[in-house]
């Protein structure tokens, strides 16, 4: 036994602690809308394991709309240069969980080119969050490659009909899926 499955097996002994019965990560997975209790248990799981197999689970158990008392912490996780888990993960799982109190830190991470691809979700986040002040960073990351069109898709959760000339240009972008959203942002916009 790895030990990653040794500490997976801990981490369900104290999920049982709660009431719960699970045997497996599958049986975690089918109660995790109600596992909100244990998500101090999960977090400190989350820094113990080494695999991304179960990092990337531990987030998939995270990643539930109003499960704001993991946003800190998760933050910290994206924002520590030395940790080994993935960063577009947590950013998905931010995005999940939608937790508006940190607006202007999704806003610094998803202003920092350094972190690519991984802030996709993070952009796209602000943009279901109706972050006001977010449009001008959502305008200029219509810019960057690695994010523009999830810029585009967050733009399409305001009702802002100003927003459609910064999104019209990509009408005719070279990536299909990124004509797709705008067409899709601009019809949202307009209706």
């Amino acid at each position: 036994m790895s030990k990653d499955e040794f500490l997976m097996s801990e981490l369900i002994g104290e999920v049982n602690n709660y009431g719960f019965k699970v045997m497996n990560y599958d049986d975690l997975k089918a109660i995790k809308r109600k596992i909100k209790n244990t998500i101090p248990i999960l977090l400190k799981y989350l820094h113990l394991l080494q695999g991304n197999n179960y990092t990337d689970a531990i987030l998939r158990l995270l990643a539930v709309k109003g499960f704001n008392e993991a946003t800190e912490n998760l933050l910290e996780v994206y924002n520590d240069k030395n940790s080994k888990i993935d960063k577009w993960v947590v950013g998905d799982t931010l995005y999940s969980i939608q937790d508006k109190r940190f607006e202007d830190k999704y806003i610094e991470i998803v202003s920092d080119k350094g972190n690519g691809d991984s802030r996709q979700m993070i952009v796209i986040l602000l943009g279901k969050l109706r972050c006001e002040k977010a449009i001008p960073t959502l305008i200029n990351l219509l810019k960057d490659d690695d994010v523009n069109g999830h810029a585009i898709m967050a733009l399409g959760y305001f009702k802002n009909i100003e927003l459609i000339k910064y999104i019209e240009p990509f009408l005719n972008h070279e990536k299909r899926w990124v004509r797709k959203e705008s067409e899709k942002a601009i019809k949202k916009i307009r209706s």
